[in-house]
């Protein structure tokens, strides 16, 4: 796995400001370094056009610069995200731009948030100084914490001081990321305004470190976690849980779940639902996921026993670029609009679809109306106990003891 070619740090600016600087300390190692100033100190607070123009374009150039380098597989790489000084990592939003700005939230801080919780590389928040309010969810929204044991540098929540809500987007990051309720009421009720130290101790800061070693500590974390196949597991499940898609993990188990899969519009398919069974490997993404249909489906390449699918091409090509998204959005709608006949799974629905297509439609429909009809297909249970899935005479649909998806794609 080659490293990456080291490019010269990049200064984000707008109207004469300095926002943030993009660097690369080594070959592996990503560094945004805040230092947007308030008062003639970098305080980093955030506002729209931090956001857009100095933090969100330095995370566009990470993840062009490290995707271009792509060869079979991705670089080992990291980011670090910290910030200029020794007093301030972040000192949260510009309140009243923020409130005056009606589409701020949702149209950009919300999206901001949701980038940086699932960005594809693992990130390390070097926290050098105090992070009040968004700050502490800033750091939160990163993998993984390295905090100071001397210095400034505390962790608070203080909107409830001065009576102003938590927007939801940060609410749901505190709410995911701490760890138990008496952590959260402490943290968001209290105000209590904790130290690095004492986040460690409740495993929310992961190192503790003299403030001279803060960087080093941090590279060296991130050197350490580059390319983790855990974090890509954890990136894809997020987003997929985040997208429009309704998804049940198993036994909360981030490596195996269920989604409810929609047939894709003006195909033979339209208005059936199937409850879509998915796999992840330990080396996912450098091996591909298996995924299997659990009620039934009358389709040339998928196995009407089992419900593995057949996808040839999708599995000689299979890359870490892919990810859970494309599998729904794009692999199985196609899979369901173009079968292939000459490669079946299913003998029947093969033949049928090559010797009567008006045939092989109406049995498609029966199959919906029979195995697939929306209020029927539910993710919270079992489909062996789904009073209302009819189950053929040609054998039982796949029980939990049997895996379906025996055929990667």
């Amino acid at each position: 796995m080659s490293d990456i070619v080291v490019f010269q740090d990049k200064h984000y600016k707008h109207n004469g400001e300095h926002l943030c600087t993009l660097s690369m300390p080594n070959s592996n190692i990503y560094k945004i370094t805040m230092n947007r100033l308030s008062n003639g100190q970098p305080e980093n607070r955030i506002e729209r056009d931090f956001l857009d123009l100095g933090l969100s374009k330095a995370l566009d150039d990470v993840e062009s610069h490290w995707r271009s380098l792509r060869s079979d597989l991705y670089p080992a790489a990291s980011l670090v995200l910290t910030g200029s000084g020794l007093k301030f990592f972040s000192n949260g939003l510009v309140l009243d731009k923020a409130l005056d700005d009606k589409m701020f939230f949702a149209s950009i801080l919300d999206p901001f948030i949701l980038r940086l919780s699932s960005f594809p590389l693992p990130t390390i928040a070097a926290v050098n100084g105090h992070a009040f309010a968004m700050g502490f969810v800033l750091a939160l929204c990163c993998d993984y914490i390295v905090g100071k044991s001397n210095g400034r540098g505390w962790f608070c929540m203080n909107e409830n001081e001065f009576a102003s809500n938590i927007p939801p987007g940060m609410l749901s990051v505190l709410m995911r990321r701490l760890n138990n309720w008496q952590l959260i009421r402490q943290t968001i009720l209290d105000c209590r305004r904790w130290t690095p130290p004492q986040l460690n101790e409740v495993g929310i800061v992961d190192v503790v470190c003299s403030e001279e070693k803060l960087q080093s500590e941090a590279a060296k974390l991130g050197q350490s976690v580059a390319n983790s196949p855990r974090r890509r597991i954890e990136t894809d499940v997020f987003k997929l849980l985040m997208s429009e898609y309704e998804v049940n993990l198993s036994n909360d188990n981030m490596q195996e779940f269920f989604v409810r899969f929609h047939g894709p519009k003006e195909t033979h398919y339209q208005g059936g639902v199937w409850k879509v069974r998915v796999e992840l490997p330990d080396q996912y993404p450098f091996k591909s996921p298996s995924i299997g249909f659990l009620n039934r489906i009358f389709h040339p390449n998928i196995d009407e026993q089992s419900g593995s699918v057949c996808l040839d091409v999708i599995n000689q090509t299979w890359s870490p670029m892919f990810d859970l998204i494309n599998i729904f959005e794009v692999f199985l709608p196609q899979l369901l609009r173009y079968p292939n006949p000459s490669d079946p799974l299913n003998g029947e629905a093969a033949a049928l679809s090559m010797r009567d297509a008006q045939s092989y439609e109406t049995k498609v429909k029966d199959y919906i109306q029979r195995f697939a009809l929306p209020e029927n297909v539910k993710l919270d249970q079992d489909n062996d106990d789904d009073s209302d899935v009819e189950i053929s005479d040609q054998g039982s649909l796949p029980s939990d003891d049997q895996v379906p998806g025996a055929v990667d794609i």
